[in-house]
């Protein structure tokens, strides 16, 4: 969620599996979370108020290290406090996927 620019919040899957409970998200009761008003509640209501950030200018090393130690998905990238763009897991791993002395290993 974003405020003028600033990465006020977040939204995970995490965040969704707490809030709605883990056992409506399991396939034999998708039917009844269907049903359910989740869907109609506001993005604030679910989303983590503590957000890291990463600057546009940091290495996609930084960016992973920083995944791993937060046990994150993904990364809000900012620029002078501004939200410019999220990074990812995938995004990192098709990085590296690339780089043909790490594709090898």
């Amino acid at each position: 969620m974003v405020d003028g620019g600033e990465v006020i919040g977040m939204v995970s899957d995490r965040d969704i599996r707490l809030a709605m409970g883990r056992e409506i998200i399991s396939a034999h009761r998708a039917q009844e979370a269907g049903n359910m008003a989740v869907h109609r509640t506001p993005v604030d209501v679910f989303m983590s108020r503590w957000v890291s950030t990463i600057n546009q200018d940091e290495t996609l090393s930084a960016a992973g290290e920083a995944m791993i130690e937060n046990r994150f998905s993904s990364l809000p990238v900012s620029h002078a406090g501004q939200l410019v763009g999220i990074i990812t897991q995938t995004d990192i791993l098709e990085r590296f996927a690339t780089v043909p002395a790490l594709a090898q290993v």
